[in-house]
């Protein structure tokens, strides 16, 4: 009975000994579908993927973990540490997760919940985001192979942190993450597409989200021991 209103609380609770009487429940109407899979962590790691590979010494993997929750029992978990990236000469390091989709048009919207649990600067370039990349788009033939990516930027960092010809970027946070709560992402993807590419994609081959803790120009020796521990949780993508 958890969030209901005294009131109701108290008449659910005698209901069975005192027969008292219950509001009757109107129409509801049905939630928005969601075309990603598992987006509450619930069971399990799939469909999510990482990019671990020896290859990729860059790339950190993440976690299902009932450490917090905002909804359920579970949530992906991002364990961001410097230390964990010693091979990466780059100067990179990501703690991520990602999904491929194949849906029949371009979302509308993307939304769920993230919670910063802990976060220690260790660099100018750390930052918490998710990325879209739209893959072949039809009307995007200027763009050739490269996939059409927006970087919506939670926290960490006020302006592009790395070059990349086809990404733009969306700032939505604080350049300090607030911790300790969860927060609420709402995201109108045609519009962010119309702003910062000057149209939204159509007939693609296929659609990627990433989320991300990450740092980029890190400086080994110089820069401080870089440190997050994120939680996303109820991701929606959809309309």
């Amino acid at each position: 009975m958890k969030g209901l209103a005294p009131p109701l609380r108290a008449c659910l609770g005698l209901a069975l000994a005192l027969g008292c009487a219950t509001p009757a429940a109107g129409p509801q109407s049905a939630a928005p579908a969601n075309g990603l899979a598992n987006g509450s962590f619930e069971l399990g790691r799939e469909p999510w993927f990482d990019f671990v590979d020896p290859k990729k010494p860059y790339w950190g993997s993440f976690e299902i973990s009932d450490a917090q929750a905002f909804e359920g029992r579970h949530s992906m978990r991002l364990a961001l540490d410097s230390d964990d990236f010693a091979a990466a000469s780059i100067g990179v390091g990501i703690a991520g997760a990602a999904q491929d989709l194949a849906p029949e048009r371009f979302p509308r919207r993307l939304a769920g919940r993230y919670r910063v649990e802990s976060w220690q600067r260790g660099t100018a370039k750390q930052y918490l985001q998710l990325v879209l990349m739209a893959f072949l788009p039809e009307n995007f033939p200027e763009m050739g192979e490269l996939a059409v990516q927006i970087g919506f930027v939670l926290a960490g960092v006020r302006e592009p942190p790395t070059p990349i010809r086809n990404r733009r970027f969306v700032f939505l946070g604080p350049y300090a993450p607030e911790t300790g709560r969860w927060i609420a992402f709402d995201i109108d993807l045609h519009e962010a597409y119309r702003t910062q590419w000057g149209k939204v994609p159509e007939n693609t081959k296929g659609i990627r989200l990433f989320a991300e803790a990450r740092f980029d120009g890190y400086r080994r020796g110089r820069d401080g021991r870089a440190l997050a521990d994120v939680y996303f949780d109820a991701l929606h993508l959809g309309d």
